[in-house]
């Protein structure tokens, strides 16, 4: 991959994750880097596929503006066509029937699926504090790149 493809790839958010995290590394997630890996993605950019980043497999569609049931139709098509080329193959997804969907990281076990949604908040630096699930923030957190999520 050059220079320039790397470039544009970190900057659509879609680059791979580099190996320099030492809890990546300590679990053997980033072994080897940056061999048998990659990201393959649609003309739109709107679906892609991550092999071998944090998980064995990442499928992520995307859409900005908000038509979330338009990105759930994608990403559900996209689903069924990776799942139909790993059969072909003679393989499926590792599915248990305790755990579910079993993968690298045990916070998505089960579905397996993990849902995220990004806002822009123009006017947040001019309030001192977020109500946010019956907590409160300091505003000051936003300084750097915190994520407020809910577990």
């Amino acid at each position: 991959m050059s220079a320039q493809d790397r470039k544009e790839l970190k900057m659509e958010h879609i680059q791979p994750i580099e190996s320099r995290f030492s809890t990546l590394t300590s679990g053997e997630i980033a072994r080897d880097w940056p061999d048998a890996r990659g990201v393959w993605h649609n003309k739109e950019k709107n679906f892609l596929v991550a092999v071998n980043k944090t998980d064995h497999v990442k499928l992520v569609s995307v859409e900005k503006g908000g038509d979330m049931e338009r990105t759930f139709e994608r990403f559900s098509r996209g689903v069924k066509e990776f799942e139909k080329l790993i059969e072909s193959s003679g393989s499926s997804f590792m599915w248990n029937q305790h755990l579910g969907f079993i993968n690298s990281c045990p916070s998505n076990l089960g579905t397996a699926m993990k849902a995220s949604v990004e806002i822009k908040l123009p006017s947040l630096g001019k309030v001192s504090f977020i109500f946010c699930d019956k907590q409160i923030y300091s505003v000051s957190l936003v300084k750097f790149p915190v994520q407020l999520a809910r577990i």
